[in-house]
């Protein structure tokens, strides 16, 4: 009977030799899961709010590849808005007040696709499976314990990104976090931001959805429109620490040349 016992070692350690890649599914897998989810959600509205400064918020519009932000600033029962700006992902196409430069939508970062990722620095030849607190995810771009490397975290059930770590040119790091997820009609949606740079204090923000694949006008979105309702507008003093923060937001766009 020994070769029977020597044949079930031999199965116990094919078993046990199966290559870790083996239980992830391919780079090519999460990128069509990711952008399935992502068009489904062809439109939102969401408030962001900022626990550190509760008189100052984030509206936020977006359709398509579309996005409006607003940061209001309500004081004595008085509201202001003190920066909006229209873009095309990643691009910004108007900003009041008149500047280069404006942070760029943290949801618009969470629509990301996995291409984004890559062009990002995320290597997706590595995977590892993690766990964020009690979410089963796999890492693309990472293994377990490193923080260092670009690297997109997608919930193995939900198939929706919930972290994304990356450096830039200028050696910046960057940890975007988006927890607290649960279902809206049918999709699961993060309701907190934390956003850490440099390993500094994170930045906490809270999600609001007011609505979601919701019909949204097109001047919203208009250039056109955008610039005559801001025409001859100051802008508006702010007495916020928290929005001085956020004026030097490193992650920002800019006005395409």
């Amino acid at each position: 009977m020994s070769w029977l016992r020597t044949f079930c070692y031999v199965l116990l350690f094919m078993a046990c030799a199966v290559p870790t890649s083996a239980f992830f599914p391919e780079s090519e897998e999460i990128a069509r899961q990711i952008s399935k989810q992502s068009a489904a959600l062809s439109s939102f509205q969401a408030i962001l709010t900022f626990p550190d400064d509760p008189e100052l918020s984030c509206n936020l519009w977006v359709k398509g590849s579309a996005w409006r932000q607003e940061m209001i600033e309500t004081r004595d029962g008085k509201a202001r808005v003190l920066q909006a700006a229209l873009g095309t992902d990643k691009n910004l196409e108007a900003v009041f007040p008149e500047q280069t430069n404006m942070p760029l939508p943290w949801l618009m970062v969470w629509k990301f696709s996995l291409a984004r990722w890559f062009a990002l620095g995320t290597n997706p030849d590595v995977t590892s499976f993690q766990f964020l607190v009690d979410r089963p995810c796999v890492v693309v771009g990472a293994r377990d314990g490193d923080m260092d490397s670009a690297q997109c975290w997608v919930d193995n059930e939900r198939h929706i990104p919930v972290r994304g770590i990356w450096r830039t040119d200028a050696g910046m790091w960057y940890d975007l976090i988006w927890d607290e997820c649960s279902q809206v009609g049918n999709f699961w949606l993060p309701h907190r931001i934390w956003f850490t740079v440099n390993h500094h204090a994170p930045l906490q923000m809270r999600i609001r959805w007011n609505g979601v694949n919701i019909p949204l006008q097109d001047s919203l979105f208009s250039t056109v429109a955008f610039m005559r309702q801001f025409a001859g507008k100051g802008m508006s003093a702010s007495s916020s620490s928290l929005f001085s923060q956020l004026e030097s937001f490193p992650l920002v766009v800019s006005i395409r040349p």
